[in-house]
């Protein structure tokens, strides 16, 4: 930006340069009382009425707002006149510079003053007004560059999403076939670790439909209550210790949907982050259902261990993201923590 606006000013200050000179080699020829000291105290004057005029259009035409614009430009050309009257005949110019100025042999006159006056204001300001489109129409070419460049980015990234879409379903389904071909294997020896094998298919069949890319946005509650149940299942017999899970349902799980893995995220993060190994303080859930209103509520005793996970925040963050994308407003997702609890509540209304 700044090698812009340096490179902006140069061309100004070497245009103003240039025209200095053109404008005393073309008066010269007829008018031999013009110098070169005239010349550069009446050159920085065109250059006020064309900067003034082109920073009026900028300010205030370029916004729609043209009468404050008419009057801005009425009110610089009046003072505008005024000052060269008092520069020329109002005692402005001590050394009598612009009155010994000759015009055809003429002395400066009251008629040559108004056409002078006229001409430069004119001049000047069709200069200023076509520079102003110029750049407005260099600025509207840069605004459809920087579009397409966004867009073009856009369609990058989409594609980028979809490969690595596409890429990330490669490998769960080839695990979901080795995970059943080991469940029929083990069938006979050791039907318990079957069973795990085809919940944990089970379950990872429900991961992959929740992220498929034009998969559904919602699903059945019941369908997430029965993946829910899997993955406590699965925790449950992996773990050393046993893991204490209360959860309590109030109403028809079959008569809402809702995004899927969404209280499964808040289950996980519960097992993860939490200390569910004592009767008196479970994993504590409640889904309570009405015929527009859903209440989801999650509640688990803190890990005391050092080793303990820092963080809910990615999981929750992803969660709420996408229950906006579905819901707007209409879904409110809020975290109550203490020093020994940590408690989620959803509340969605349909």
């Amino acid at each position: 930006m700044r090698k812009f606006i340096n490179t902006n000013v140069t061309r100004h200050v070497f245009f103003w340069i240039a025209y200095t000179l053109y404008f005393y080699i073309i008066n010269r020829a007829g008018n031999d009382n013009l110098s070169i000291a005239i010349t550069l105290l009446t050159v920085p004057y065109f250059a006020l009425v064309f900067y003034t005029v082109y920073y009026i259009l900028e300010t205030f035409f370029r916004h729609g707002k043209y009468l404050m614009g008419a009057l801005s430009l009425l009110v610089f050309y009046t003072l505008s006149i005024i000052g060269v009257y008092w520069v020329m005949y109002g005692g402005l110019d001590p050394s009598g510079t612009y009155q010994r100025l000759q015009l055809e042999g003429k002395l400066f006159s009251w008629g040559d003053f108004f056409i002078s006056l006229r001409v430069m204001h004119i001049n000047f300001t069709i200069w200023a007004i076509v520079y102003y489109l110029h750049r407005s129409k260099l600025r509207t070419v840069k605004e459809k560059l920087a579009e397409a460049e966004r867009r073009i980015e856009m369609e990058e990234e989409r594609r980028q999403y979809e490969f690595a879409a596409l890429a990330s379903q490669v490998s769960p389904h080839l695990l979901t076939n080795v995970f059943h071909n080991w469940s029929q294997q083990l069938r006979k020896s050791t039907p318990e670790i079957a069973d795990q094998m085809m919940e944990t298919y089970e379950l990872m069949k429900f991961y992959m439909k929740a992220h498929e890319k034009d998969g559904a946005m919602t699903v059945l509650l019941h369908d997430e209550m029965k993946a829910v149940n899997r993955f406590i299942s699965i925790e449950d017999k992996a773990r050393n210790n046993k893991c204490h899970v209360h959860i309590v349902r109030q109403g028809n799980l079959l008569g809402h949907t809702i995004p899927p893995t969404t209280l499964l995220t808040l289950v996980k993060n519960a097992f993860k982050h939490g200390d569910l190994s004592r009767p008196l303080y479970p994993l504590a859930a409640v889904i309570s259902i009405e015929e527009d209103y859903l209440l989801i509520t999650v509640e688990n005793k803190k890990k005391r261990s050092k080793t303990a996970v820092a963080a809910h925040g990615y999981g929750l963050h992803n969660l709420k993201r996408r229950l906006a994308i579905v819901y707007g407003e209409r879904a409110d997702l809020k975290i109550e923590e203490t020093e020994t609890t940590y408690k989620v509540i959803l509340n969605i209304n349909f």
